[in-house]
């Protein structure tokens, strides 16, 4: 795999254990346990994560993202 994709997506999945984008993560998100570690022990696990893990948070969380957005635009638009 590309240097530059994996260290994106190290990069993209340390925010994810920082802070849910929308500010109320759902019970299934698999990062809601990792964002009560210390700043110093997200950094080290997520770069000690395997690539096949970060892919399953960021799908995750793309998937998370588009159903609570198309939600929230039904609702604007009823």
């Amino acid at each position: 795999m590309d240097k530059i994709l994996l260290t994106e997506k190290i990069s993209s999945v340390f925010g994810l254990l920082i802070q849910c984008p929308l500010d109320d993560p759902l019970d299934t998100c698999p990062a809601i346990e990792l964002r009560e570690l210390s700043t110093e022990e997200k950094f080290k696990l997520v770069n000690e994560m395997s690539e096949e893990k970060l892919d399953k948070i960021i799908i995750h969380h793309k998937q998370c993202l588009r159903e609570r957005e198309k939600k929230l635009f039904d609702l604007n638009n009823t």
